[in-house]
């Protein structure tokens, strides 16, 4: 098969959307991000990249902490509008409903049905964009997503992606149970 040279591009598509929150100026701010990921399982560590322009860098950096909060696909406008609109300009204190864990100064979405809680163990710059590790505090995630065995469901979830093509996009079918059926490869060759 041919293959069509892109250039320098990042397509690592499609990804989840989150709510990065901090607290400036006393009150609660959230940015739509889609630059976020796992650093490290142990200890439990992720990152999050946003524009070093940004209303919410401010409190992350002055109280070295933040939150990430998954919205699901219901809440696409509100998190279009967190990422359209800046603090700069607009109070988005009120966009959701704001409750904090341990940590006073990383606000946490009612409404989201995962929100993290991080302490701020390293910052960068990469370009334009600060980098943000953190070090996960808390977990939360609605307990009627939680079955059982302590894993939630992803489907119940119903994460917002985000993709190339500048839509928005809500999670498809399992297909394959993961670490299972790669077992299977030998067996067809």
């Amino acid at each position: 098969m041919k293959k069509a040279n892109l250039g320098s591009k990042v397509l690592m598509y499609p990804f989840p959307i989150v709510l990065f929150g901090s607290v400036v100026e006393n009150k609660p701010n959230y940015s739509t991000v889609g630059n976020v990921g796992i650093m490290a399982l142990r200890p439990a560590t992720l990152y999050v990249s946003s524009h070093k322009s940004h209303y919410t860098n401010i409190g992350v950096r002055e109280n070295k902490t933040f939150s990430v909060n998954f919205p699901s696909t219901d809440l696409v406008v509100e998190s279009d509008y967190c990422g359209i609109v800046t603090g700069h300009k607009e109070d988005k204190s009120e966009v959701f409903k704001t409750y904090y864990g341990n940590i006073k100064t990383a606000p946490l979405i009612i409404e989201c049905p995962v929100n993290i809680s991080c302490r701020v163990i390293k910052e960068f710059m990469v370009g334009g964009m600060e980098v943000f590790i953190g070090k996960i505090d808390e977990t939360y995630v609605n307990e009627d997503l939680v079955p059982e065995r302590g894993k939630p469901d992803v489907i119940k979830i119903d994460p917002l992606l985000y993709s190339v093509d500048l839509n928005y996009y809500k999670i498809g079918e399992k297909i394959a149970r993961a670490f299972s059926i790669g077992k299977e490869y030998k067996k067809k060759a």
